[in-house]
């Protein structure tokens, strides 16, 4: 009887703490929100999450979670009592970032070929790129819902720009990335 109460207890604390039941609040049904996962392209699991929600009260949320071998480790819940011209012009440079409307990175590749030539092969002829890729590198998957220009919702999933970015300024949408984690780590000191 003991030995069943203690894998009750372990199945209940894990069912409670494992990463696919995250105490998350219900965000969709916000007319704005935004939620970054940062995932470990070696293992594929999340590894820090933020969220960013207004609620129906029009207070904004703020939730942050880092994880450690399936477990929380880290929570910041920041909630905004009353929202005032400094948590809209915060929302509104995420917005200026346009990632709202970014495709997915698989959409995005080729803007990553260099090096780009004709190469005539014995029976044939055939255009050679070289392309920069990371094979389990970090990654983060944003999603964005907005009430601004008619309502947008968007989920992408792109590499750390970090590593892109220095040989590729001119591709925008690693630089929308880019600013997205400037303002997230400027603001909440995360990721």
């Amino acid at each position: 009887m003991r030995n069943i109460l203690i894998i009750i207890f372990f199945l209940i604390f894990n069912l409670t703490f494992s990463q696919e039941s995250l105490p998350f609040e219900d965000y969709h049904d916000s007319s704005n929100y935004l939620k970054i996962d940062k995932i470990d392209g070696y293992n594929n699991k999340t590894t820090e999450s933020f969220e960013m929600f207004l609620n129906s009260d029009k207070t904004w949320n703020v939730k942050y979670f880092r994880y450690e071998a399936d477990s929380i480790v880290c929570t910041k819940n920041i909630v905004i009592d009353t929202l005032n011209r400094l948590d809209e012009k915060l929302w509104l440079k995420i917005l200026i970032t346009n990632i709202q409307y970014l495709p997915d990175w698989e959409k995005i590749e080729y803007k990553l070929k260099y090096n780009t030539s004709i190469i005539n092969l014995k029976d044939d002829i055939v255009i050679f790129s070289e392309q920069k890729v990371i094979v389990d590198g970090i990654s983060f998957v944003i999603e964005i819902k907005t009430d601004h220009d008619k309502g947008i919702y968007n989920k992408i999933r792109y590499p750390d720009p970090s590593y892109f970015l220095p040989q590729f300024k001119s591709v925008d949408e690693i630089k929308s990335i880019s600013d997205l984690l400037k303002i997230i780590h400027t603001n909440f000191e995360i990721f």
